[in-house]
């Protein structure tokens, strides 16, 4: 007997979660699993629907505003529930989450929890932050199965809901990022960076959450011969980030081909004050990048210690970010060294391991079930 599992998500714009999610399904053999994916509203232009199609996986949506949602969504969700009959129910992000809690479906649901609810506000404003964290941390108590993305949230949220969580580590595709030492330098060559010049990058939104400004401050007191910034992503923070950026900064917006600029850049940094387990550090790891780090549980759950090419600095902390930047700047990585950080990543944060991690979880929930059932028929 197959297992059936329903995926309920906002919409497949392209995101962190999203890529999770594709890389998750993309592991499942179709011979055990049957798969729906329901979004709630419209997708955006840079939507990743077509891709997910292009698994074979079944889509819909409600096509529904947030507005229209709050009245109408539940009673559309249970009709696609009734008809397509899911073993689980697998919703990710705070308007499913909060969607299936409120309407008590009556089927085994779990849910992957991508970030840190107290610090919504540094995502979406100080009032509604607040509100949609008090709001999903009372979803996050009430649900049987959530699933942390990384071990460091589950930690975080088991010691402010003195309840057990689940966590299953993020992972990625591994061979779009995969560092070839031939592949950079056609790249740089494409782009018109000279092999002496030190190209730094920082991939993400442009949210207080991220902290972009405090990496253009410390690239701002660096000696600008032979160095560049680009900033990958776009977000509320960007208008403010040009402003105080001089001409070395590169701001791309979002792009397409965020794993070429990976493959071409020198040292990645980091300078977020709260993560899940960020995907863009995992992509940028798989391409073999050194990295100077904010120091969060996050970054140490992908890398531990410090080392000669993995850097830490505390959040926030200008003066110490333009320090290690300047050491790597003069240190200068090998290809055997972007080699090792490269297989580390891929031993270790692979989207077929995140996908054998959520099918033993599966598993055990679907026995549950048939355990429930057993017991009810012999009564």
């Amino acid at each position: 007997m197959k297992i059936r599992i329903l995926y309920i998500v906002s919409t497949l714009q392209k995101s962190g979660p999203t890529t999770q999610l594709y890389g998750l399904i993309s592991t499942l053999p179709k011979e055990k699993y049957v798969i729906k994916i329901i979004t709630l509203s419209p997708e955006p232009q840079e939507s990743r629907w077509n891709e997910f199609v292009s698994l074979g996986v079944e889509a819909d949506s409600l096509n529904m505003n947030r507005v229209e949602g709050m009245f109408f969504a539940g009673n559309r969700l249970r009709d696609v529930i009734n008809r397509f009959k899911p073993n689980i129910v697998h919703s990710s992000g705070i308007r499913s989450d909060l969607l299936i809690c409120r309407m008590r479906i009556g089927v085994s649901w779990c849910a992957t929890i991508h970030s840190y609810c107290i610090d919504y506000p540094l995502q979406y404003g100080r009032i509604k932050g607040r509100i949609m964290a008090w709001l999903h941390l009372r979803t996050i108590k009430k649900m049987r199965h959530p699933i942390c993305c990384s071990l460091s949230l589950k930690h975080l949220y088991e010691q402010i809901l003195h309840r057990p969580m689940y966590a299953v580590q993020n992972g990625i595709s591994i061979d779009r990022f995969r560092f070839e030492d031939e592949k950079r330098q056609r790249l740089r060559e494409t782009y018109g960076i000279g092999e002496e010049e030190i190209v730094y990058i920082t991939v993400g939104n442009l949210l207080e959450v991220k902290d972009p400004l405090t990496v253009i401050k410390a690239f701002n007191l660096l000696k600008k011969e032979k160095v560049h910034l680009y900033i990958i992503g776009d977000g509320v923070l960007r208008k403010t980030c040009q402003e105080i950026a001089d001409s070395k900064v590169i701001f791309t917006g979002r792009i397409e081909n965020v794993e070429e600029y990976l493959l071409l850049s020198d040292v990645y940094i980091s300078a977020s004050i709260s993560e899940g387990l960020p995907t863009s550090v995992l992509e940028a790891g798989a391409a073999g990048l050194p990295m100077i780090l904010s120091d969060i549980p996050q970054h140490r759950e992908i890398w531990n210690n410090e080392s000669k090419y993995i850097h830490f600095f505390n959040v926030g902390d200008v003066a110490t970010l333009e320090q290690k930047m300047n050491i790597m700047k003069e240190m200068r990585s090998n290809n055997q060294t972007r080699e090792i950080i490269s297989k580390s990543i891929i031993s270790r944060f692979s989207s077929e391991k995140m996908g054998w991690e959520y099918q033993k979880f599966y598993d055990y929930m679907f026995e549950k079930i048939n355990q429930s059932e057993r017991k009810s028929v012999s009564s």
